[in-house]
């Protein structure tokens, strides 16, 4: 399911419930925030009333004395109200970035143990976009928005009883414009709703677009595309650009709409009022306690309005983040073990009619057979999009053969716990990925032994990087191992590989991007490596693979041709043909040149 397009099913769970979860651990925070907002209420609903006894009483008595006294108590309140709203916010804002903090957390938790398809279907920036900006869009709202209306809507109901207490017919008046203003929401929020909605997938669209371009920009000046790339940005930007307005022309007229009602309340009341008060029924504090009230109670009207695209932006978040969370962790084991498990010789793989495919019957493998005994070096040769790293995903468990087996060291791989299948293997891909942080890390993926680190490189044959390095193992790499040739990113990797002393090497054109020099020396280092271990390499260059003890050509998803490289050539077929194409055997000889005198 795509998290931005979720069902409505998905959207009708009780999100705020869910979220609330995570503040469990602060309840007596939270319980003192609840204290706190009640305190502001309460003192929110006194102001007014000091105001009325301060006209109707020190006022109308011309006491002085009483009105400064009052005054005193007026500012007090004021004080107070403000000292307690501080606090409230400054608490809020405690418990809710620390429970955010335990909700990205378990975000990140659930991330790292989501099925490799979860990251062949979201790209990294949409899952930066969940961990950061929507785990944000949470917290505010659930600080800054969702006690604050609930203290507004006690605060509401309180002073509707206090005014229907003190006058029952201006209490009439000034509430009888309400229905219009539900109204007014109900159809601002049917409106605005999916115009936000629209802003926000327009936005994702635009940051996602920015984040995948800005990374590749190297690329795109490269090939001179900076102004097709520059052309798509602008049209998103503009696309975003619509969207906001059209929101905002909603969000402005809702809000005219409320202030013309706020201005149409007051002055019923001021004439209604006013008039009693000429004749005497209705004193002139009560009167400026209804103004105050009605003044006060519009606010919540405003801040509602105003916090809906913060409540749409929440909603949305959740939606996302939960249905994140809920997509199932990849399973620790996919079939049980048997009581006692015929285990094989250790470093052995062995497909058995295994077919798989991404998606439906489109067949990627089909019907794949061979084994790689233990310490044996085989590798994988054909052509690009066939099925050769497909085999390497079924070994490692990113995908699952939908039919036949996959065994290592004897086990089927569906009853091996994930981390001791894992463990079984070093990979190394044409893809460098290093990690901003020090060399040592880099190899070690983690704390350990500068010693452990030092080998791994030793083995590989790049102890002299370390050693050339200005602070040697502890010299920070940047982002993607920036500082490094991409040689010696790809010998890091090596290291990175043979560091968990692996049984099994598995190499995807591990030297194809590497200069020959380095490459002579990756492969003297690996050939030297490889011959304790068994490894099944992918190759598309055949000069890295001749030393194989067996070559598999893969073709189709199907294992066309399995032999020693001897053996291929003297079968004369698709391998040797690949072989020659290499070598330029088939090419005609050029014509000689002719100089003329």
């Amino acid at each position: 399911m795509e998290p931005d397009s979720p069902d409505e099913s998905f959207e009708k769970r009780p999100w705020i419930g869910r979220t609330l979860r995570y503040f469990r651990p602060f309840i007596p925070h939270v319980v003192l925030a609840g204290v706190l907002l009640a305190a502001s209420s309460t003192l929110a609903l006194v102001g007014p009333l000091v105001l009325q006894h301060a006209i109707d009483v020190d006022v109308a008595a011309r006491d002085v004395n009483a009105l400064a006294h009052t005054a005193e108590f007026y500012v007090v309140v004021l004080v107070l109200l403000v000292l307690v709203t501080l606090a409230q916010r400054a608490l809020l804002n405690k418990v809710g970035f620390a429970a955010m903090a335990n909700l990205r957390s378990s975000l990140l938790e659930s991330i790292v143990h989501k099925p490799v398809t979860t990251f062949d279907e979201q790209p990294a920036g949409k899952l930066m976009t969940r961990v950061m900006s929507d785990v944000d869009a949470l917290r505010q709202f659930m600080t800054e928005t969702f006690l604050v209306l609930v203290g507004d809507v006690i605060l509401f109901f309180a002073m509707a009883a206090v005014m229907i207490r003190m006058d029952l017919q201006l209490a009439l008046v000034a509430l009888g414009l309400l229905p219009l203003l539900g109204i007014g929401f109900t159809i601002f929020q049917r409106t605005a709703g999916p115009r936000f909605a629209k802003t926000r997938a327009k936005n994702a669209e635009l940051v996602g677009f920015l984040a995948e371009h800005l990374r590749a920009m190297p690329v795109l000046q490269a090939l001179d595309r900076t102004a097709w790339a520059r052309e798509r940005c602008r049209r998103l930007g503009q696309e975003r650009y619509d969207s906001d307005r059209a929101a905002e022309r909603v969000v402005i007229s809702y809000f005219n709409s409320i202030t013309l009602t706020e201005a149409v309340g007051t002055a019923l009341i001021l004439v209604v009022g006013g008039a009693r008060c000429a004749h005497g029924t209705l004193t002139v504090g009560t009167l400026v306690l209804f103004f105050e009230y009605v003044r006060r109670y519009y606010e919540p009207v405003h801040r509602l309005s105003d916090q809906l695209n913060v409540l749409e932006k929440a909603r949305a978040a959740a939606v996302r983040i939960y249905a994140l969370l809920d997509v199932a962790p990849e399973p620790d084991v996919l079939l049980p073990a048997a009581a006692e498990p015929a285990r094989g010789p250790l470093g052995e793989i062995r497909f058995e009619d295994v077919s798989f495919a991404y998606r439906g019957e489109d067949w990627v493998l089909r019907g794949v057979s061979f084994t790689v005994p233990p310490g044996a070096r085989y590798a994988l040769v054909g052509p690009t999009g066939h099925g050769k790293s497909t085999i390497l995903s079924l070994l490692l468990r990113f995908h699952v053969a939908q039919k036949g087996r996959v065994l290592v060291d004897g086990e089927d791989v569906r009853t091996i716990p994930l981390e001791n299948l894992r463990s079984r293997f070093g990979l190394v891909l044409q893809d460098v990925r290093l990690f901003p942080g020090s060399l040592k890390e880099n190899v070690l993926l983690g704390e350990g032994l500068d010693e452990r680190a030092l080998k791994a490189l030793e083995t590989i044959g790049a102890l002299d990087l370390a050693l050339r390095l200005p602070d040697g193992l502890a010299t920070q790499l940047g982002d993607g191992g920036d500082g490094l040739s991409f040689g010696e990113r790809q010998l890091v990797a090596c290291a990175r590989a043979l560091a968990r002393e692996p049984r099994i090497l598995l190499l995807d054109e591990a030297t194809s991007s590497v200069d020959p020099a380095t490459e002579a020396r990756l492969h003297a280092a690996l050939e030297e490596v490889m011959r304790t271990r068994t490894s099944l390499t992918i190759a598309h260059r055949l000069a890295t693979v001749r030393s194989a003890d067996r070559i598999l050509y893969v073709e189709r998803g199907e294992i066309r041709e399995e032999g020693s490289r001897l053996e291929l050539l003297a079968l004369d077929g698709r391998y040797a043909a690949l072989e020659r194409l290499q070598t330029f055997e088939h090419a005609p000889l050029p014509e000689a040149s002719v100089v003329h005198g």
